[in-house]
């Protein structure tokens, strides 16, 4: 039996090792218990790392070769993991362990025939079909075989009820085809069989959800809480649910629960949760929550992301410029990043700084309507007309069937005197959007301005009826 250790001073000791650039002995089953702690923070290359340093203690050990080979084809090193495969192939029995692993590795390569061949030759050796059926299903389902993938994704389901992950993909393909409600039934037979099976009633909830309906996944997870009542996952759901409902309350409480039940508290699940207070503009928990899952993953973008948000929403310029540099350093790749980092040197007065940002996230995302308009205003409240034109032009040529940017478009233009040009982009926003015409009135807050405009609204409403 593999012996237990106390995980965290196994860990600190080969970090130390690590760090020293030293070399300290390790029994097997404490190697083992080190890599786990890796894979589980899904840290594969520092898991890899730990294998390979354990194969120098025990060369011959095929538990580790095992790992070795899992571990690169974890940390996408496709044709390391190839190599590593077929040593197992050519140096130990075969196994439905080393099929799995064969047909991931195809799964990869994008070759998902290949995957259904090998996994379905794993089968009957397999004592672990539920995940072979889930696999098989999700190769039917990258090659658009909808209904395929369904077959074997209840084929798993039956043999496992706690497949998450085979749930929420078959309801994705009973989406694609419009099975939904045969999906429902197919969910609600588990329930009539295992009336208090918690997670029966779960898949029925997720099943409701996907359906948008909101009132019957409320009941049937409000039923597997009272089959489990520190079922964790199902209060997480319904938090998820009063987000989409926009009842932030009920959200914060399910969040809340969810956290108490949880064995391992995780940065998802606070992320959650501070979103759901900075819906309510309640700032300072928000970032209690956020400030909390960054401080248990540094590399938690979610996290930081929240915490600058809402530092940005308090008017903290200085703190949101470094939360964002934080952020920037971990994905320098994304649009909103940059964007809000732009937002924030705009409202510090660093107009350089402003246009860089804006001109990044551009360049990585040209479709956010929110950049055209905030780009463009920054050049007309300094009186760069012209840039703020060409900007707000380019942003509807960028962003063709959004509305707002139509209309930012006709406030700049009668603000200065173009009138033919702003009824030009005012015919194609009321095309777009008629109902969004009011935002024009905080442009022109005077009765006199707004009757002019009303008045010119619904002439064109008019001549194209």
């Amino acid at each position: 039996m593999r012996e237990e250790y106390d995980a965290h001073a196994l860990v600190q000791r080969y970090e130390l090792m690590i760090a020293e650039d030293d070399r300290y002995f390790f029994d097997l089953e404490a190697f083992e218990q080190i890599i786990d702690h890796y894979k589980a923070l899904h840290r594969y290359t520092e898991a890899l790392h730990a294998t390979e340093l354990a194969l120098e203690q025990y060369p011959f050990a095929e538990e580790l070769q095992f790992e070795k080979a899992q571990m690169l084809l974890y940390s996408n090193q496709l044709q390391e993991a190839k190599i590593a495969i077929q040593a197992l192939e050519n140096d130990y029995v075969v196994g439905s362990e080393v099929l799995i692993l064969k047909a991931t590795l195809a799964m990869r390569y994008g070759d998902y025939h290949e995957s259904i061949l090998i996994l379905t030759e794993a089968l009957p050796e397999s004592t672990e079909k539920e995940e072979l059926y889930y696999r098989i299903g999700y190769s039917h389902q990258q090659l658009q075989q909808y209904r395929e993938a369904i077959k074997y994704y209840k084929k798993a389901i039956k043999l496992d009820f706690t497949l998450s992950h085979a749930v929420y993909e078959m309801l994705d393909c009973a989406d694609t085809v419009g099975e939904l409600e045969e999906a429902i039934a197919f969910f609600t037979a588990f329930t009539d069989a295992h009336p208090f099976e918690p997670y029966a009633w779960y898949n029925l909830g997720v099943a409701y959800t996907k359906l948008d309906d909101f009132t019957q996944a409320l009941q049937a997870l409000e039923y597997a809480t009272l089959s489990q009542k520190d079922f964790a996952i199902a209060y997480q759901e319904m938090g998820h649910i009063y987000m989409n409902l926009a009842e932030y309350k009920q959200a914060q409480i399910h969040y809340t629960q969810a956290l108490e039940y949880t064995d391992v508290i995780e940065t998802y699940l606070l992320c959650c949760l501070g979103a759901s207070y900075e819906r309510i503009k309640d700032f300072e928990s928000a970032i209690i929550n956020y400030k909390e899952a960054f401080r248990m993953d540094r590399t938690s973008e979610e996290a930081c992301f929240g915490i600058a948000n809402c530092l940005f929403a308090q008017e903290r310029w200085y703190e949101t410029i470094t939360y964002l540099r934080k952020l920037l350093h971990l994905n320098p790749e994304h649009e909103e990043y940059w964007l809000l980092l732009g937002d924030t040197e705009y409202q510090l007065g660093n107009t350089v700084g402003a246009v860089e940002a804006y001109e990044k996230s551009n360049a990585i995302f040209g479709q956010n309507p929110r950049l055209w308009l905030n780009w463009s205003w920054l050049y007309f409240e300094q009186g760069d007309l012209e840039q703020a034109f060409q900007i707000i032009e380019e942003g509807i040529e960028e962003c063709r069937d959004d509305a707002f940017l139509c209309y930012r478009a006709v406030a700049y233009y009668i603000s200065t005197g173009r009138f033919n040009e702003s009824i030009d982009k005012l015919e194609r926003a009321i095309d777009l959007d008629y109902d969004a015409h009011t935002i024009l009135f905080d442009f022109f807050p005077e009765p006199e301005a707004q009757k002019t405009i009303s008045r010119i609204i619904q002439q064109i409403k008019n001549n194209e009826s």
